[in-house]
């Protein structure tokens, strides 16, 4: 990484010291990732704490993995567990604590063993993201609900609100997991972990049909659109 540049709106109010704890906590994280600070813009106003991050980066020798290589009989796989991610357990709060999976990328990206046709980073949701692959790619997708790896969190949601915990798995966001396309031979040699982060094989990518469906199989056997589940950007 190149660097980073932050600008931070402090609500009026906010302190001196809050101010130095918020600095020194970016500039530690920052350097826990070799991105140096480079600078940025602090205001003050009437809102809420707002922040915006900018990494400049380049490839460092490991070609980027796009959205758009998608074929159909590829396997579809993800990264870590998915669902519940503004739910605390343990003292744990995924959106809060977690941890983005540089590492198991780079090395998915740089072994011709295992590098994926495709890869997204989840950050709206398995739902969105994945039709994302499927539009770039040209492609629909089928999911295997009972092949997700649905996290505590996600059913502890699901006791909260009585949604399907499956439901909170493809649709609550903020994972920061990977989601990513191989073809069925390099699945084979996929190991069950990388760096220490689970991965799981939720699916085949499938022919396109108008609309560049993303179909979720359901434990009974069952087929259907999986929805407009998930964060979607509008203006």
């Amino acid at each position: 990484m190149l660097g980073v540049v932050v600008a931070v709106c402090l609500p009026r109010g906010f302190g001196t010291d809050r101010a130095n704890q918020l600095y020194d906590a970016i500039r530690a994280t920052a350097e826990e990732y070799l991105c140096p600070l480079m600078g940025g813009d602090i205001s003050i106003w009437d809102g809420r704490l707002v922040l915006t991050v900018t990494v400049l980066a380049e490839p460092a020798g490991v070609d980027p993995v796009t959205r758009s290589g998608a074929r159909p009989g590829d396997v579809v796989c993800v990264t870590g567990q998915l669902g519940g991610n503004v739910e605390t357990v343990g003292g744990y709060t995924h959106h809060l604590d977690f941890e983005p999976q540089l590492i198991v990328a780079r090395h998915l990206a740089g072994d011709s063993n295992v590098r994926p046709n495709c890869m997204i980073d989840l950050s709206d949701g398995l739902a969105p993201d994945l039709r994302r692959i499927c539009e770039a790619s040209g492609v629909s997708a089928e999911i295997w609900c009972d092949r997700l790896p649905i996290r505590t969190a996600a059913h502890q949601a699901a006791g909260r609100d009585q949604k399907p915990a499956w439901e909170h798995a493809i649709g609550d966001g903020e994972d920061y997991e990977l989601c990513f396309t191989l073809d069925e031979q390099r699945a084979k040699a996929l190991p069950d972990r990388i760096e220490g982060v689970a991965i799981t094989q939720i699916g085949v990518i499938k022919p396109a049909d108008d609309v560049n469906h993303v179909m979720l199989r359901l434990p009974n056997g069952t087929v259907q659109p999986i929805g407009d589940l998930g964060w979607e950007h509008r203006s």
